[in-house]
This record gives C-alpha cells, sequence and structure tokens, in this order.
C-alpha cells in the first residue's frame, strides 16, 4: 500500500514537472521593441549606477526594458553561431563616462544602414533589455527609438 501512493506522488510530481517544463520552453519572449521602457535614463546614469553599487543596480535594472541616451563611442560588428548558423551581431558601445567601459547595447533592430551610418559622437536613444554588468552595462534586443 506505502509504496503504491509512493509510485502515484511520483507520477503526479513527474506530471506537474514536465508541465512547468513545456511551460517555460514555450514562454514567449518579451516584445522590446514595443514594450514600453520601465526606465528612461542617460548612459552614464545607468554605468554610474551599475558602478557605485552593483547588487542595487541588478535589483532594479537587470531584466528590465531600459531607454538610454548617450554619445556613440563605437560600432563593432562580429559573427558568431547562434542555433547552427553564422549571425552577424552589432553592437552599439555608448559613452558611460569611463575611458575603459561603457554601455554595450546588442542591436536587434534591422536597420542596417541607420547602424553603418552611425559614427562616434552621434547622440542615439536605444531601448534594450539589461542584462546587468560585466565590465561593460550590456542591453540585448536592443532597438533605436524613433
Amino acid at each position: 500500500m506505502l509504496l503504491k501512493r509512493i509510485i502515484i506522488i511520483g507520477i503526479i510530481a513527474a506530471a506537474i514537472g514536465g508541465a512547468v517544463g513545456i511551460y517555460l520552453w514555450n514562454k514567449p519572449v518579451k516584445d522590446i521593441q514595443n514594450a514600453k521602457a520601465d526606465y528612461s535614463l542617460t548612459a552614464q546614469e545607468l554605468f554610474n549606477a551599475y558602478q557605485s553599487n552593483e547588487a542595487m543596480a541588478d535589483s532594479t535594472y537587470r531584466r528590465a526594458v531600459i531607454e538610454v541616451t548617450g554619445s556613440v563611442v563605437e560600432v563593432k560588428e562580429e559573427q558568431k553561431e547562434i542555433d547552427g548558423e553564422q549571425r552577424t551581431i552589432t553592437n552599439v558601445v555608448l559613452d558611460g563616462g569611463d575611458m575603459m567601459f561603457g554601455v554595450i547595447c546588442q542591436m536587434a533592430d534591422p536597420d542596417i544602414e541607420r547602424l553603418r551610418s552611425l559614427a562616434a559622437g552621434d547622440e542615439v536613444t536605444i531601448k534594450g533589455e539589461c542584462s546587468g554588468m560585466l565590465m561593460d552595462v550590456v542591453l540585448t534586443r536592443s532597438y533605436f527609438v524613433k
């Protein structure tokens, strides 16, 4: 009798675990381009928040949609393998007020002409999801605010 209960409880737990796994696997990704920004600030304000207290900045900004305005330092293209395909990833680096580091915006915006026309010193506003700070603050799935 006890063994039967244990088996039934195990089957129920496995079914619940499987259902949760399927839900998380199929959970839709946040539409950054059309999402309302949770925060709007300059690249220097965002970088300084992480520089002064990374834990507090993470609790505030990590996984949030952030609209950042700043001066372009550099535009870099790099090749990465994603899902078995070689893709070109464009990163726009904004001035964070530090000579070595800043805010990296990993662009998902399909406006290739605009990306290629950017030059150092251009002022831009970009919206993306903050993934925290490595050495630079990183915004992923970023788009130009039009």
